[in-house]
């Protein structure tokens, strides 16, 4: 099987930097190969390898295979897709490598994601409250104009718009109801599994 690479090097990369490429060579192979002898039961990937070109610069390497358990464990992990592409979330990254050189008393400072995918969750967050204020603005201002012309709902082709009728809710006092008819409570209130909510919040300084 043969795989293009979308991956550039600057000229005149010692082999630090071919390192560091072969790594990611390494579990993109290491998958492909996962993946292929799943689909074809019984043929098993001899051998992985690489014919690097660019410019001058040709190469052919021998790629070594990521054991199958490691593989297994990065194909179930949690991910998603940034600009930069999929970004993996695992509670213990040194099975996989990373960060494993780090002194003790660093690895436990160590962040759990990236700095870029940090970042990117950063102008996402920006980009959806500015857009959520100026939508409340413009919400607004299209009611305004609604209620001036007395149109109550409008169909304007790409979104409709409706105001509801004016109501009143009524709430009931469960934590009173509670303490004042605990066994009233009990009988009629139901408990079931709820997962924790996750928020991601803005800080003000941002």
């Amino acid at each position: 099987m043969a795989s293009g690479v979308n991956s550039t090097w600057s000229k005149g990369s010692s082999e630090p930097g071919f390192s560091t490429l072969k790594e990611y060579l390494s579990w993109q192979l290491s998958i492909y190969a996962e993946l292929f002898e799943a689909e074809n039961p019984g043929l098993k990937v001899e051998g992985l390898a690489c014919n690097w070109l660019k410019a001058d610069a040709d190469a052919f390497w021998v790629i070594e295979r990521k054991p199958s358990e490691l593989v297994q464990e990065l194909l179930k992990t949690t991910y998603f897709f940034s600009d930069n592409g999929p970004v993996y979330f695992h509670p213990d990254l040194s099975m996989f490598g990373i960060g494993s050189t780090l002194p003790a008393e660093v690895k436990e400072q160590t962040p759990i994601v990236a700095p870029d995918v940090v970042d990117y969750f950063t102008r996402l967050l920006k980009t959806y409250k500015d857009a959520e204020a100026k939508l409340e603005e413009a919400k607004t201002a299209l009611r305004a104009a609604m209620t001036e012309h007395k149109v109550k709902s409008f169909d304007f082709g790409t979104f409709s718009a409706t105001i509801g009728a004016d109501s009143v809710s009524t709430s009931f006092d469960t934590k009173t109801f509670k303490k004042d008819h605990p066994e009233l409570y009990k009988k009629y209130a139901s408990s079931k599994a709820k997962k924790g909510s996750f928020t991601i919040k803005l800080k003000d300084n941002d």
